[in-house]
């Protein structure tokens, strides 16, 4: 399937495997070199893998959950209460900005009832911006909800939820509302971004040869990091620029690249431990339209590890990546 999207699919990068063509490869050779020669260390890899507790839930279960969120946005659009409730269980809780709680089926019908009552008109979408699994049968999952009036104003607000598998079907168990004004939001773009500094440098994949070198440099008054990706493949080259900033919108971190063959697209982050997640979505040089699910994994100083899992073009699967990042020494 990967010969099939061979060009193009070099050009989907940070939507499908930043380094599409060694895909094959990368799956052969497993957890990839690091820069000093050495394979990263038995330890390493265990630490790394036992960071992304959710892999035996993926994807089926982030799709599940992911449907059901844009059905329940649907039911509330449509001013559907009993809609709406369905997708939530029978015990869960509403814990709002205040603290107050709200919880069983007949409690939670009573609050939306009049919530969708008094938003009769209004549009909610909901951003999902952290979805793990601590166990195979429940999820936490982070947002923020941009409930959109009829006269086009906009209420932003951020919450954390869990959600239970129960007889096959994921439930809204527990949502709490956030304070809209916090430590976290009073940060200014560069600040939220120095949680990234680590990638600020150079770059040499680990698979057998410097097929890709990335460079990463803040961009002035540090409210944006730029990234340069320069990849070859026999007689193929092309190059990808990535610049990544902060959201105060949604408050989270997003990402926007553009390769040099015409394609282009964007990512919204959240971050997990040691690995920043990027759901990226995006359109090739041919049109077609591609997404992925993104992790960098941060190892050590020296090194770091792509993944990229979920991968579609134009609906189609592409196999996962996994593939290493060396930093390269600065010469004297």
């Amino acid at each position: 399937m990967l010969n099939r999207v061979k060009v193009q699919g070099l050009s989907l990068l940070l939507i499908g495997a930043l380094i599409g063509y060694v895909g094959s490869r990368a799956q052969s050779v497993g957890f990839l070199q690091a820069q000093d020669g050495g394979k990263l260390s038995p330890q390493a890899a265990r630490d790394s893998a036992s960071d992304d507790t959710d892999k035996s839930a993926q994807p089926a279960d982030r799709a599940a959950i992911r449907k059901a969120t844009e059905e329940y946005c649907a039911a509330f659009n449509q001013g559907d209460v009993d809609g709406f409730l369905s997708s939530w269980d029978a015990n869960a809780e509403y814990v709002d900005e205040a603290g107050k709680t709200t919880r069983g089926r007949n409690a939670l019908l009573t609050l939306f009832r009049k919530s969708l009552k008094a938003n009769q008109g209004s549009k909610l979408k909901v951003q999902i911006t952290g979805l793990r699994f601590p166990k195979p049968d429940l999820a936490l999952v982070d947002g923020s909800t941009i409930v959109t009036a009829a006269d086009g104003t906009k209420d932003t607000d951020h919450f954390t939820s869990v959600w239970i598998k129960t007889d096959g079907r994921w439930l809204i168990s527990s949502v709490h509302d956030l304070p809209g004004e916090g430590e976290s939001a009073a940060l200014s773009s560069s600040e939220q971004l120095k949680q990234l500094a680590w990638l600020v440098g150079d770059w040499v994949d680990t698979v057998e040869k410097a097929d890709v070198r990335i460079t990463c440099r803040w961009a002035e008054n540090q409210n944006f990091l730029v990234l340069k990706y320069d990849v070859k493949q026999a007689d193929k080259e092309f190059t990808l620029d990535q610049r990544i900033g902060w959201d105060p919108a949604n408050g989270q971190i997003r990402s926007w690249y553009f390769d040099s063959m015409g394609g282009f697209g964007e990512g919204l982050w959240t971050r997990d431990g040691n690995q920043w997640i990027s759901e990226t979505t995006g359109v090739l040089p041919d049109g077609r339209a591609g997404s992925a699910h993104n992790i960098m994994r941060f190892v050590n100083e020296k090194s770091w590890v792509f993944q990229s899992t979920d991968r579609e073009v134009d609906g189609v699967p592409i196999a996962d990546v996994e593939v290493g990042f060396a930093r390269q020494s600065t010469k004297p």
